[in-house]
């Protein structure tokens, strides 16, 4: 993985639009062009979705039908109050500056703490067995949780190996960096990738995406060590960000609406941009989320890893601290929080709903038949995508919303604030 810090922009000058409902997209179009607005349809380009950002350099943005969301250019804000007015509807609902969003991945100011808090887990446990009973079975389960020839600690510790359901036949996107596929250990495996860049492949150079995959959606190495969740799944691998780790609130969108389109019943995105205390989440993230459960796909999220636990706690970074997107935290192989796992600090939407392992977590990476122990909510999040592929299996007329209480219903409770922790430990269904 290319662990070069990134400065990270804020904004890139352009605009995401909220659209009422009730907006129907010719109307909207055609409104556009009286306003002399050139903008294009997401459809147009379905059969090579690379090559959507020629919507911003050869005309004014492009709109995304079944999200109901535009992206419009620079200074374009005579043209949407006219846009506003001509539509003859209640209103446009937000207008948002465009975000730069970024693979969520620890810097390098931090990575020797990290590793000798890698290092610490590794030999000792820092869970201290207390005098109420509670404790010393969070104490005696967490000591099982360790790497061995027949499983990553993951996979225990989430019950993966209690459970008959596999993903069979179940749709997953995974939106991030692309996919390292011609792996071993994704022979014969249904894949679809696209890139939402117009230069370069939907491969993966930076290892993240791949990673994550093999989380979600991957099954064994040449071992036999199980380490991926859901290993009859559908994979649909979306680049998202380019090789750097970098993207917009439009490549995002781009691929949540393609991953819609293609009826993936979960989108797993380990990607994000940081927040601060009192950051109101994304009114048009939130909406995406609502109209995404209510065509058949469930949202989940990394919570970021802004945190240098236990001086600092960072809130939930966006979109993650959207309520209708499942917010994932990290946690060690003792079942503690992971130093680097934000936390729902914000009274505003921003809660962590779920933790997953995400410290030392062993996975496929872009070279062939080669694996790494990775940190990061970004590695916590496909465990949830990947068991919430479970519950889809298991229940095959369940809505995402009926998934979601699936998953935190049956969370493992562990000794962490909900702050932390949410409703806990993630765990496979087993009926």
């Amino acid at each position: 993985m290319n662990n070069q810090t990134i400065k990270k922009k804020k904004h890139t000058g352009r605009r995401i639009v909220l659209l009422n409902n009730e907006i129907k997209h010719d109307t909207l179009l055609k409104t556009a062009r009286n306003a002399s607005v050139k903008l294009a349809h997401f459809n147009d380009y379905m059969e090579k979705p690379e090559r959507f950002p020629m919507a911003f350099r050869e005309g004014d943005g492009i709109f995304f039908e079944k999200l109901n969301v535009a992206v419009l250019n620079y200074n374009k804000e005579e043209e949407l109050n006219y846009i506003k007015k001509g539509a003859d509807q209640k209103e446009i609902l937000v207008n948002e500056p465009e975000r730069y969003i970024y693979k969520i991945d620890q810097q390098d100011y931090v990575k020797g703490y990290r590793d000798g808090i890698n290092a610490f887990y590794e030999n000792y446990s820092r869970k201290k067995v207390g005098s109420h009973p509670y404790d010393k079975q969070i104490y005696e389960i967490s000591k099982k949780f360790i790497d061995d020839e027949l499983s990553s600690w993951g996979i225990k510790a989430t019950n993966i190996l209690e459970s008959r359901y596999t993903g069979k036949n179940i749709n997953i996107a995974v939106l991030d960096t692309g996919l390292y596929k011609t792996h071993n250990d994704l022979k014969g495996r249904n894949i679809i990738t696209q890139s939402f860049f117009s230069t370069g492949s939907a491969s993966d150079a930076d290892g993240h995406g791949s990673h994550c995959v093999g989380i979600t959606c991957g099954f064994n190495d040449k071992t036999g060590m199980r380490y991926g969740v859901a290993m009859n799944s559908n994979i649909y691998c979306g680049k998202v960000l380019n090789d750097e780790g970098e993207g917009t609130d439009g490549s995002i969108l781009a691929g949540i609406e393609w991953a819609m389109k293609n009826k993936c019943s979960v989108i797993s995105m380990s990607l994000g941009a940081p927040c601060d205390a009192n950051d109101p989440f994304s009114q048009t993230f939130e909406n995406v989320a609502k109209r995404a459960m209510k065509q058949g796909s469930l949202i989940i999220a990394a919570a970021s890893n802004e945190s240098i636990r236990p001086d600092v706690v960072s809130p939930v970074g966006h979109p993650a601290n959207c309520p209708s997107i499942m917010a994932v935290g990290a946690i060690d192989s003792n079942l503690d929080i992971a130093w680097f796992s934000c936390g729902g600090l914000n009274s505003n939407g921003g809660q962590v709903d779920l933790v997953a392992p995400g410290v030392s977590v062993y996975s496929m990476i872009n070279k062939q038949n080669e694996h790494e122990k990775w940190d990061g909510t970004s590695m916590a999040t496909p465990f949830v995508s990947g068991i919430a592929a479970l519950y889809f299996e298991q229940n095959p007329d369940a809505t995402p919303l009926e998934v979601w209480t699936l998953l935190t219903q049956n969370a493992m409770r562990l000794d962490l604030s909900s702050i932390d922790g949410g409703s806990g430990l993630v765990q496979a269904p087993r009926e």
